[in-house]
């Protein structure tokens, strides 16, 4: 019998160590986009005095700088230079070849759906959402389309003709897992 009571404790004991590993996994995480987000907020306030972004790297490593500001009803995110994965665990990315956000042309930015741009979902036909680039230029854009794609059958599509903002997460919202081919994207109009 006691063979088994050591058993059973041994099992609760791992299984509490696994799970408390798990949330300290999750909490780092956490608190490494806060942190990144206040040195994002640091660089962005540089950038705004200098308007040189290139200069302004929120940590002495890092392979981007903030080139942009979204805001939205209830939250404000600082967009960093380039849509690549290193750029994206800390922030929303502008895709580098289309137009910065707040001047004319067609502006694309992307963003993890389970943290910065988890925001996407509470958008709504008709909201407002400014951004302002780095040299200081706002502008203001209208939510006039919501909608999911399959990325295996249709691209986003950049027309610098069109004077818009597109936002782009992975869809849907909740899904457990990374990845998979659906994309919400958030059109706006420059207003």
């Amino acid at each position: 019998m006691s063979i088994k009571v050591s058993n059973y404790w041994l099992f609760a004991c791992l299984s509490g160590i696994v799970g408390l590993l798990f949330l300290v996994n999750g909490l780092t995480l956490s608190v490494k986009a806060l942190l990144a987000q206040t040195l994002i907020h640091n660089a962005w306030q540089q950038v705004q005095h200098e308007q040189k972004p290139q200069l302004a790297k929120p940590w002495p490593w890092a392979d981007t700088y903030p080139v942009a500001q979204l805001m939205f009803a209830d939250k404000s995110l600082y967009v960093l230079n380039g849509a690549t994965g290193e750029a994206l665990s800390f922030g929303p990315g502008h895709y580098t070849q289309t137009v910065l956000p707040g001047t004319k042309g067609d502006s694309v930015i992307a963003g993890h759906r389970d943290s910065h741009f988890a925001v996407l979902k509470t958008l709504k036909m008709g909201d407002i959402i400014t951004a302002k680039n780095y040299l200081g230029e706002s502008q203001r854009y209208k939510v006039e389309e919501l909608k999911i794609i399959d990325s295996r059958k249709e691209k986003i599509q950049f027309d610098n003709q069109q004077n818009r903002l597109q936002l782009i997460t992975c869809y849907p919202f909740d899904k457990i897992t990374a990845g998979g081919p659906l994309r919400y994207v958030v059109m706006a109009r420059f207003l």
